[in-house]
Formats: C-alpha cells, structure tokens, sequence
C-alpha cells in the first residue's frame, strides 16, 4: 500500500535536488517517498526513482500568476485524485473525461485583442544585462554559417533565387530542441551542430542568445536609427488552446529567448511579425493553419542600414543583367545564362575591399555606423588648446573608465555587405562556392575578418584597398520558403514522426513538427539595405578618386550577396540573387 503523506507531516517545499527554496512554479511531491519534492527543472531530468509516482502541485508565482496561468495536466487515470487526507476540497473528484472538459473550457493564457498593442503578450523576461555582449566563440560562429551555407546549397539546387538568414532559423530550431529528448534531441543535434546532451543544449542556447544579444545595437550610442544600423531580433510562441506546456520548457523561452507568449490567431500572428519586421513582411499564417493542437514557434529580424558611402542616384543607369534559363534550380536544369532582364546599376568608383582569383571577384561595402568617436574632429592649428579645466574635466572621464568596464569591454558589430561575382557563367559556380563555404567555414571567417580602419592588427583577410569601379543592379528580394524536407533529409526526420521525444515540451504523447518556413525580404537600393525576417544587407563607397583607371567589377549575372559582422565574422544573411526585375 502507498503511504501517502499529509501536509502536516511534510517539512517544506524545497526541492531536494537543486535545493531550490521555496519552489516556484509547479511542485512535483513523491507519493512514494516520506518527504520528497522537486521543482519542475528536476522534475523533468528524472533524477528519482523512475517507478515512483509524483503529485504535480500548482505554486502561485507572486505578481506572475495573473499573466501567465499554466493549467496542470490531468492526473493520469489510473490515479484519478490525491487521497482525502490531501488537500482541503471536499468535493467528490472530477472523472477524467470531466478533467479533459475543464482543461478545453479554461484558457491557458490571456487572450490577445489584435487590435490592442502588442507589447501585452504575455512574456516574462529576464533582467536585461548590463553592457554589450561580446560575440560567441569562433566555433560556434562556424557551425550557424556552416549550418546556412549547407542550407542555402540545398535551396539552389531546388530554386536558384533565394535567400537563407541562418541565425534567425538556427535560432527557431533551438527553441523547439530545448523542449526535446531522445532521438529528437539527437537530430536536432545532429543538424545544428551540438552533443547530444543537456550540457551542450544549454550551452548552445546561451550561445545563440549570446550572439542575438552581440548582434543588437546598443541603446546607449544611439542604437536603433539617427543614422545607425537598425537591427532588432523578436521570438514568440502560440499554443494552440488544447495543448498544454511544461513550465520549466515555456520559463526558458520566456527568461531565456524574451520570447512573448500568445493564444493562436491568424490576425494577431501576422499583426505581430509585421510590427516586428516594420511592415516588409505581413502574413505567415492563414486562417487554415490555425490549429488547437500545436505550438507554433515564431522567430523575426529586421536590419536596415545606410551605406557608410551612398551610391549617387544620378549615376544610376538602366542596364541587362542576365538570368538563367529558367529558375527550377540546378538539380533539374542547367542554370546557362539565357535570360535578359531590364533593371537599373547603380554605380560607384571609389577605393573598395576587393579581392579577386582565377574563381570569382568580390568587394565588400561597410554600413554607416553611429560611432561618434570615428567622427570626432581633429583640433585646428586656428584655435587655442583646452583649458586646464576642461582638461582635467577630460582626465577623470578616462580615469573613471574601470566603472564602465563590462560597458566598453565588448565591441560592437562592424556591418558589411560582400558581392562575389562567379568567374564561370552559370549556376554550377555559384554551387561550387556554397559546397565550399558550408564545409569550409574557418576559411570564410578569415575572408571576413576585415580589420576596422585605424587598427594596427595586420591585416587578417585577402580583402585589399583597390580602385575599383562597381556595377550592382538596384534589387528586391522577396521568398516564402517551406524548408522542412530540406532540413528533415539532412538529419531531423526523427523530429516529423508523432513521439513522446517532445515531452519536455508539452506532455502529449504524439507530438511531432510539420513544417519549417522561411520568410525573406531584401532590398538594396542606393541608400542602402533593409532585410526582414532574418536577414541583412549593405554596400559601401569611398572618397573621390585620384585620375587612375580602376579594376571594373560588373554584377550583370547571378552573384552571391551577404550581409556580415567583420569583427565575429557571423553572417547575417546570405542570398544568391538571379533575378532582379525592373526597378
């Protein structure tokens, strides 16, 4: 017989595997035990007696529990209620059909007015830290760009115009593998690049949350306009009113991912990716998609960044860029060059990054940045030196900078955009290069790494300062792509077969995923780039030239564009651009 304890003989509500104390959230009581408990982290690492049975006890949260109400899950029925001894309700317990009724009729959460802001979805954040971050090892840099580089081959082969934001996917998919086990963990770590275990899931998570946090321009200087590099990265789930979520798995994606919670509903989900890519991408979802029995998983990005040099409007001529023969992709046509399009150039000669090899050509173009210290005035000869006062003034700023140390310790992003132009006609050449960056990804890094001007570093890319003249048609990019076979052919198949592997997640016993897709949005224009969804891209320009002939560089036929951090070498987004339209 089980020996079921009272709450007068209990001790407490600590958890006595991680000593949490007290216990928020939901309790999880051992009916086996004298006196066992464990917070619901614990509970779910199954560090007891797999035999034994646990009472799950809902906790009130203090000034939470009116905005995020989890519903426990129904009691198993073969235990269909505590004994009478437990608990102060005397009514006679609920049948387990009753139970399932109750849970379908009481809302899980809130429910969103699409009409209202939606800053009221429900999330609970962490504190925000202070200071910038600094960008995560090289490694981890290598496997996200290896990861959409190998993503981005695959596409070409099926479509040759597209696009691959591989953070902002990358990011998705760690979300949904925070709440897996088993063979689903497996997959998912398999494809991204991790050991399948709890060490390496939560270190890749704090790695990806690292690099987001890097990547975000800081507040204080003036991020997020007035000339600066607009950048802002946004996740969100949606259950669906009959599934139900583990709390330990929703508090990571709340604390963790700042991701915001909401009941499903077309309007108020497309409502929410449109503020958050600034209007360039306005429906994911239709009223058909809607369902009462999934969670769906949302992540944005929005970039927008002016070149650090514009392009001139009025040296904007109309040209020919020639496209391929017919845009199924290179696994089922050819990809020759047979396709004229009309577009516009916009042109530039001025002293630009700029490599070139028997392969291909490629240049890179800084974004405008708001950096003050880059744009300080030199002192004039014309005028008379700081006062002694104002010298001291500038004394104790600089020797109070140990105080701001976690603030100026970590750099900021250096945004670029870099142009590779194919020697070889065709989109095997194209192929050939994204084959090599997805296995090579060490060599990208070092391609990327452009040292900022005014650095003494010795230069640590092939990149060099030449007097080039630049041909880039005027572009807009724009795809919906369902990804999902691409991703389940390449290891995460385990993932889209019904199994208990999502338990960490939501307790259903056939949970799987359907679908993975992949919005983009890409413009690049004289002033410069804006990319939505997960995406960003630029272009750069210099000084007026000296009387010099320079090298010529016309992007007139499919080339690769990408959007990068110099300084990381983490690539934002990358597209293979083969048709650009009238502009």
């Amino acid at each position: 017989m089980v020996d079921r304890i009272t709450p007068e003989k209990h001790h407490g509500i600590t958890c006595d595997n991680c000593g949490m104390d007290p216990i928020l959230g939901h309790r999880f009581r051992c009916i086996n035990c004298k006196d066992f408990d464990l917070c619901s982290s614990c509970e779910e690492l199954n560090p007891h007696d797999r035999n034994h049975t646990f009472l799950k006890i809902r906790i009130p949260i203090p000034g939470a529990i009116n905005t995020f109400p989890f519903i426990p899950a129904p009691l198993s029925q073969h235990h269909p209620g505590p004994s009478a001894g437990i608990g102060t309700n005397t009514n006679p317990p609920l049948t387990f059909q009753q139970q399932q009724r109750r849970q379908i009729e009481q809302p899980r959460f809130h429910q969103l007015d699409p009409s209202a802001p939606l800053d009221r979805g429900l999330s609970l954040s962490l504190p925000q830290l202070r200071g910038r971050l600094n960008p995560p090892s090289p490694t981890f840099i290598d496997i996200v760009n290896q990861f959409g580089f190998k993503l981005q081959y695959l596409l070409t082969r099926e479509k040759c115009s597209n696009g691959v934001a591989a953070a902002n996917i990358y990011r998705c998919l760690m979300m949904a593998a925070q709440g897996s086990q088993g063979l689903n963990l497996e997959a998912f770590a398999k494809v991204l690049g991790f050991n399948a275990s709890s060490e390496a899931l939560a270190g890749t998570v704090q790695n990806i949350v690292q690099l987001d946090g890097y990547c975000k321009p800081d507040p204080s200087n003036g991020g997020g306009g007035g000339g600066g590099v607009e950048l802002a990265i946004g996740s969100s789930v949606w259950p669906g009113r009959l599934i139900e979520i583990r709390p330990a798995w929703a508090e990571i994606m709340t604390g963790v991912f700042e991701a915001t919670y909401a009941p499903q509903e077309a309007r108020a989900m497309n409502a929410w990716v449109s503020e958050r890519t600034q209007g360039k991408i306005q429906s994911v979802i239709g009223e058909g998609d809607i369902s009462a029995e999934d969670i769906k998983l949302v992540t944005c990005l929005y970039f927008k960044a002016k070149w650090e040099v514009p392009f001139d409007k009025y040296h904007t001529w109309p040209g020919l860029f020639f496209g391929f023969d017919d845009e199924k992709g290179v696994g089922k046509v050819p990809g020759n060059l047979k396709v004229e399009m009309r577009c516009r150039f916009m042109h530039q000669t001025s002293d630009i990054l700029y490599w070139e090899d028997n392969v291909a050509q490629m240049c890179v173009l800084p974004y405008q940045t708001k950096n003050t210290k880059k744009n300080k005035p030199e002192p004039s000869p014309f005028l008379s030196a700081p006062s002694a006062s104002a010298a001291s003034t500038v004394s104790a700023t600089f020797s109070n900078d140990n105080d701001n140390k976690k603030n100026d310790s970590a750099v900021e992003p250096a945004w670029n955009a870099a142009i590779i132009l194919p020697k070889t006609p065709g989109a095997e050449a194209i192929l050939t290069i994204l084959s090599h960056f997805s296995t090579s990804p060490s060599t990208l890094r070092f391609l990327l790494n452009i040292n900022p001007p005014g650095t003494n570093n010795p230069a640590s890319s092939n990149l060099k300062s030449t007097y080039l003249h630049l041909a880039l048609p005027r572009f807009t990019l724009k795809q919906s792509t369902d990804i999902s076979e691409l991703l389940f052919n390449q290891g995460l198949r385990p993932i889209s077969r019904p199994s208990t592997d999502f338990w960490p997640m939501t307790p259903s016993q056939y949970a799987y995923i359907s679908s993975i897709n992949h919005d983009l949005f890409v413009e690049v224009t004289e002033e410069g780039t804006e990319v939505a969804a997960a995406t960003i891209v630029g272009a750069f320009g210099g000084t007026k030239p000296p009387a010099r002939d320079p090298v010529d560089m016309r992007v007139e036929r499919p080339f690769l564009f990408l959007v990068f951090d110099s300084r990381s070498g983490s690539v934002l987004c990358s597209a293979v651009v083969s048709e650009v339209g009238k502009c």
